[in-house]
């Protein structure tokens, strides 16, 4: 919890600022409420460098006292000192880098007594985390804890952070309009199950800057409480009003955000639909450890049960998530219109979309979709494209391999089971359909042989086929990203509606997060079942007493669930305990 300067001053910052912000933490009461960090962004140093010593050289015009004097004065308000630099020659504006400079800008940030060092990715991409690592030894190197932040340039979150960051970026800038802070928590919220390496930074608070109403400052403070992401505010604090500043000094909602259990709330529907998981392509040796793509040994793992209505077909549930394969519809980047894709949703033995034949356990072959329509037909097969991914390099970036980004294009295409080959020679095949299950493993295998990642099966590609050497087996799994920088929002980020979001916090309370998207009407009733929250023991016979959190009111005891009006653009944020009402809330 704390302030950086970027989103209010750019790179126009001063000690000055700073100062003031300190001096406000105090006097306010933001301090006393949690806040503690003062960090400066980019803007602080000189464009070169110190000819004679190579050290970084604070601007002597908007920080004429240095460095030292700065860090002092905001220490003596018992408060913590954060900085900037990049893991590049240049930080973002183009004034020096700490690259290749890694252990003197650390040493100098320690005798500066830096308790943050916020770290961004301007250049020399190429040459990826290790840029980081080198910065994070020389902290350490230091003797001085310094809180990390990351931000890498490939906005593509992974548990490898974790070995050199506190946190780390998950999605691109964020600016103070509404639509961008929701599709900034929609990204975010595929990341959700990294979190318990660190703390995904969907970036900073934008309360107080721009045009944002008291609602929309409420919505945006509310989500990311729950979420567990950085408190950093980024505007001027004196210019606050009285219901920006009660917002941000919510002790409630401060304290969800808090919470020693750290689990990060997630996005349970919109709509009132639930939301979906989803589904891609990992490799089979996956450690036990999440991947690029958040994948572990459990997303790996799938289990079958028989479908009640069709003796044939089987369900697929996946370990990890303890949901079952269907084919829904849903928004992506590529195509904003609904497209059918493999999701993960909650088991449903009534929904014949979760619905599949399954190979026998000796061959390899087509794993076949029963969608109702088609039970009495030829259906669909589970296909594999060709295609490779976008990576999500603040935009796309077609070079990048598939298991970079960690999902292929899985899709549906009529069933065309494999001829058998008439001679040795045979490699006329396309492998997009050949799955086989593992009983022993209990994988979903692709009957591939992957001689490289760069596969396509077009006329100026070397065709893949089994005389050539694999070096990696790949398996259906649960993956955290869909489609490039694409959130969890199916209906697409900029849509209207309403979400429900929810989460685990510690002695068994839960935290839900009712939000009115709609532009179009002054109020919407938001429905939430506590079954969304999908936690051992929680259904439609649970009662909760719910306060909400903003307000402060008590509302009472629910069974099952609770129907809220919210007002457009606005957020109810709720406090589940469970049983019913003893006392008020405080």
């Amino acid at each position: 919890m704390g302030w950086n300067s970027w989103n209010c001053y750019h790179s126009g910052v001063t000690s000055a600022d700073l100062k003031s912000t300190a001096d406000f933490f105090v006097s306010s009461g933001l301090a006393a409420a949690g806040y503690s960090y003062v960090n400066t962004d980019d803007g602080w140093l000189l464009y070169d460098r110190d000819n004679k010593t190579s050290e970084m050289v604070p601007d002597p015009a908007k920080f004429p006292e240095g460095m030292a004097e700065l860090s002092g004065y905001i220490h003596s308000k018992g408060l913590k000192f954060g900085i900037y630099s990049a893991a590049s020659s240049v930080v973002c504006s183009g004034r020096a880098g700490s690259l290749y400079n890694e252990f003197r800008d650390a040493a100098q940030f320690a005798a500066w007594n830096v308790d943050y060092a916020k770290y961004d990715d301007c250049g020399e991409y190429g040459l990826g985390n290790a840029r980081f690592v080198n910065f994070a030894d020389a902290v350490n190197a230091t003797g001085r804890p310094m809180f990390i932040s990351t931000e890498p340039y490939l906005i593509v979150p992974n548990p490898e952070h974790a070995t050199f960051a506190n946190s780390w970026r998950t999605t691109n800038d964020i600016n103070a309009n509404f639509r961008t802070i929701l599709d900034r928590a929609d990204t975010n919220d595929k990341w959700a199950d990294i979190a318990k390496y660190g703390i995904n930074d969907p970036d900073m608070l934008e309360v107080g800057n721009g045009k944002l109403t008291d609602g929309e400052c409420r919505v945006h403070f509310g989500l990311w409480a729950a979420i567990k992401a950085p408190l950093i505010l980024g505007t001027n604090l004196t210019a606050l009003s009285p219901a920006q500043l009660a917002i941000v000094s919510n002790k409630a909602a401060i304290a969800v955000n808090q919470d020693e259990l750290g689990i990060q709330a997630k996005k349970l529907a919109a709509d009132g639909i639930v939301t979906p998981r989803f589904v891609g392509l990992a490799p089979c040796s996956a450690g036990a450890e999440m991947g690029y793509n958040g994948v572990s040994t459990a997303s790996l793992k799938w289990a079958t049960q028989p479908f009640p209505s069709n003796e044939t077909a089987t369900m697929l549930v996946n370990t990890e998530t303890g949901r079952c394969l269907t084919m829904g519809a849903y928004a992506g980047a590529t195509d904003p219109t609904a497209t059918r894709v493999p999701l993960l949703m909650p088991c449903d033995n009534a929904d014949p979309g979760q619905a599949w034949i399954l190979p026998a356990a000796t061959t390899i072959g087509g794993l076949r979709w029963l969608p109702a329509v088609m039970a009495n037909n030829a259906s669909d097969a589970f296909t594999v494209g060709g295609s490779t991914l976008y990576g999500a390099a603040h935009g796309s970036d077609p070079s990048l391999p598939d298991s970079f980004y960690g999902l292929t294009n899985l899709t549906l295409s009529e069933y065309a089971p494999e001829a058998p080959c008439a001679s040795r020679a045979c490699d006329d095949y396309s492998p997009g359909q050949m799955w086989y299950w593992s009983p022993r493993l209990r994988t979903l295998n692709l009957g591939l042989m992957s001689a490289n990642h760069y596969r396509c099966w077009g006329p100026n590609c070397q065709q893949l086929t089994s005389h050539m050497p694999t070096s990696a087996q790949l398996c259906l799994s649960h993956v955290l990203s869909y489609d490039g920088n694409v959130g969890t929002n199916p209906h697409g980020a900029t849509s209207d509606g309403d979400d429900v979001w929810g989460g685990a916090l510690a002695g068994g309370d839960f935290v839900m997060a009712l939000v009115n998207r709609n532009s179009s009407s002054d109020s919407e009733t938001i429905s939430a079942r506590w079954a969304w929250l999908e936690a051992a023991g929680v259904g439609e016979a649970t009662t909760f007493c719910v306060t909400e959190l903003f307000s402060g009111k008590q509302l009472g005891h629910y069974a099952g669930g609770v129907q809220l009006p919210v007002p457009s653009h606005d957020i109810a944020l709720l406090r589940l305990v469970p049983g019913e009402c003893i006392s008020a809330f405080i």
